[in-house]
């Protein structure tokens, strides 16, 4: 509804949504236990609701150009590293500013809010920690370590289980510093 609706909606087609790729992502989320359910008491706009949806799935949804079918991808290991396009010094033209990430731009504590459908959706709390991550940043000691807490909100979220899984999944990827470069590449 949030993506075909012509007036509370953005109004797409349903001919222009590829069903066949958008069912095996409610196959993939369904086996996955990751259900969405939130109350709109408020306007919202779709292309927000969507982003809420894109984080908590870890997925995007997006046009393909190739069909113009609207597909979703779910950022899962379910790829073949050797048909995914490569960058070599065969095709790099450049590397532009390239820097290391450091740890102090990480966090090592993540809390996820959510509402507990078990516990009449009272508003409930999910926790994933990285002590490693802690102590570096604090000295290097448990003692010394230094918490950095990412406090996050999933709407659509009414299971414990569920919150604890996005919880280490988040926890995953804001507990390493990430390097950054741009790269010019040709064309093929």
């Amino acid at each position: 509804e949030v993506f075909t609706d012509p007036s509370d909606g953005t109004g797409i087609p349903p001919a222009d949504i590829d069903l066949t790729n958008w069912r095996a992502a409610a196959d993939q989320l369904r086996s996955e236990g990751n259900g969405f359910s939130m109350i709109l008491d408020r306007e919202v706009e779709a292309h927000e609701i969507k982003h809420i949806i894109e984080r908590q799935i870890n997925g995007v949804v997006f046009r393909d150009h190739k069909t113009g079918k609207w597909k979703v991808k779910l950022a899962r290991d379910d790829y073949n590293i050797d048909t995914v396009p490569q960058i070599t010094p065969d095709n790099l033209i450049e590397a532009q500013g390239f820097s290391r990430g450091e740890w102090e731009e990480t966090s090592n504590i993540v809390h996820v809010s959510f509402h507990n459908r078990d516990r009449d959706y009272t508003q409930d709390l999910a926790m994933a920690q990285d002590i490693a991550n802690a102590m570096l940043q604090g000295g290097g000691t448990v003692l010394t370590g230094r918490p950095v807490v990412e406090k996050l909100v999933y709407p659509g979220v009414k299971d414990g289980s569920l919150a604890n899984q996005i919880a280490w999944r988040d926890l995953r990827a804001l507990s390493s510093p990430l390097a950054a470069v741009t790269l010019v590449v040709g064309r093929e």
